[in-house]
């Protein structure tokens, strides 16, 4: 897992001009210039994850993958085709 780190201004210029907003959690990806001169200067601190932010994500991937197991229910491969044409 890549480490994050959190904005501390009220707003940072990030990578490909994206303005990057007091409070917004980053991969080093989406920053510009070196981590450790952003982390030394006081733009950015490391931001550790806390079980909150991993239960919602588990929650969040949980509930995506049941969404989508629900849209291809109804989906029939060519298996479940040859076990109809089987069938009769």
């Amino acid at each position: 897992m890549a480490k994050k780190y959190m904005v501390v201004p009220i707003a940072l210029l990030g990578a490909n001009g994206a303005i990057l907003n007091h409070g917004a959690v980053v991969t080093k990806e989406e920053l510009t210039g070196s981590v450790e001169t952003l982390l030394e200067e006081g733009f950015i601190v490391e931001h550790k994850e806390s079980k909150a932010d991993k239960d919602a994500a588990e929650a969040k991937a949980k509930e995506e993958a049941d969404k989508a197991a629900s849209e291809n229910k109804d989906v029939k491969g060519p298996l479940d085709k040859l076990k109809d044409n089987n069938k009769k």
